[in-house]
């Protein structure tokens, strides 16, 4: 298999500040920010595909890498693409052209509804609103970035749009969430859980007596399983999210389809994590002809 480019988006640039199809230095490294919220992003989706993987694949964030593959004529236009590279454990990499894409249309979705003074779509994690707005910088009101991205809309970046996540930074926030996590404390008498989420952060979720069947087995069995919650979510000013209330769906899921032992999927999945523990500098030692002349380097037989 041969690795393709796959188109993710197109920043068009527009105003006073690109005149002359020029980009200056400061804008192009905000680039790099832009990289990091779709990457983080795409992370999330992954996991939501994969409950029953802890971690995303060994280079999942070079597998996400945005490249300048080509340059548009005629305006500021800037197309980014990822380079999608063959891998050895190729159906864990499968669905990487589509959380790449679902984390775009997130980005895009989120810059439309501040455009049009709605709420942040709930799936935009509200720890990324730094990210998204420090992407990008404008010298007028005229300056905007315009998001192109495959079969949606564009929407447009600009200042009115900085300041709408300025505005949600500047106190705490309460809006309609829902999460997937682990839950690994549970207190019945205050109806009051903690979850770990994939991020490695810990939410207070509480629950009522109906729920409370549902928190003790999930915690019983915190290692095989998650649990969705839909609810209301309190933010700190930083944009991180410390509680949920109201909830309104609790969901335990099984991160398995099947057992543990003796299934196949499980054993590349552990084979995987493993992996990730040894560093590049390591995997760079093995002889790239390895794997067709696996007896040579074993026992010592020619070379084919």
């Amino acid at each position: 298999m041969k690795a393709k480019w796959i188109e993710v988006v197109s920043l068009r640039f527009e105003g006073p500040q690109f005149a002359n199809h020029a980009i200056d230095l400061d804008t192009l490294a905000g680039l790099t920010r832009f990289q990091t919220l779709l990457t983080t992003l795409a992370k999330d989706a992954w996991r939501d595909r994969h409950l029953d993987r802890k971690n995303v694949p060994r280079n999942f964030e070079r597998q996400l890498r945005l490249c300048l593959y080509q340059i548009k004529r005629g305006s500021v236009v800037v197309p980014l693409y990822v380079r999608s590279e063959p891998s050895p454990n190729e159906e864990l990499f499968e669905d990487m052209d589509t959380v790449i894409h679902q984390a775009a249309g997130l980005v895009v979705k989120a810059v439309g509804a501040l455009g049009k003074q709605e709420p942040l779509p709930e799936r935009f994690p509200r720890s990324l609103i730094p990210a998204l707005l420090d992407w990008a910088s404008f010298e007028s009101e005229e300056d905007l970035i315009e998001i192109h991205v495959p079969r949606r809309k564009p929407v447009k970046y600009n200042r009115f749009v900085r300041n709408r996540l300025e505005a949600l930074l500047a106190e705490p926030h309460v809006t309609p969430v829902q999460i997937t996590g682990e839950i690994f404390e549970a207190n019945v008498r205050a109806r009051r859980s903690l979850m770990s989420l994939p991020d490695g952060t810990e939410v207070s979720v509480t629950f009522s007596p109906d729920q409370e069947e549902a928190i003790t087995s999930a915690l019983k069995d915190h290692s095989l399983c998650r649990v969705h919650v839909s609810g209301v979510g309190h933010y700190s000013s930083s944009g991180s999210l410390s509680k949920i209330v109201d909830v309104t769906e609790l969901t335990v899921k099984s991160v398995h389809d099947s057992q543990r032992i003796g299934s196949m999927d499980s054993f590349w999945a552990e084979l995987d994590e493993l992996s990730q523990l040894v560093p590049d500098e390591e995997w760079r030692k093995l002889p790239t002809d390895l794997s067709s002349n696996l007896d040579h380097y074993l026992y010592g037989h020619k070379k084919r």
